[in-house]
């Protein structure tokens, strides 16, 4: 991605906790990669307590090691609450080496938008 922009990280659980519906916030948060896509990278999940966001990279200009499960992570993006259809959340589980058959219903979750990645040791 491109390099970082705002001067402060911020635990994403910390801005999660804050958002509203509909709302959209420019945010560098930190937190663990809990998931990746496990078919390019093209998106992870990361986790601070007991808040999560997936994160895509913006226009598809990038993606993360396969390998970054269980890393740290800095994020720089547009974070706001997103609601999946049933189908796109069981592709997003498939892609993530999980049970499609196990999602039901719709799912919401926070997507951000990425800018810029760092993933630490």
């Amino acid at each position: 991605g491109t390099t970082f922009s705002l001067p402060e990280t911020t635990p994403l659980g910390k801005v999660a906790s804050g958002a509203a519906d509909g709302q959209e916030l420019s945010v560098r948060v930190t937190g663990t990669i809990d998931k990746v896509c496990q078919k390019k990278g093209c998106w992870m999940v990361v986790k601070d307590g007991d808040f999560e966001a997936r994160v895509i990279m913006k226009d598809a200009a990038f993606t993360v090691p396969l390998d970054s499960t269980g890393k740290p992570a800095q994020v720089e993006g547009t974070l706001k609450v997103r609601v999946y259809t049933e189908a796109q959340a069981k592709h997003l589980a498939e892609d993530g080496g999980q049970d499609p058959n196990a999602v039901k219903g719709e799912k919401k979750e926070f997507l951000l938008t990425a800018t810029a990645v760092e993933i630490g040791g």
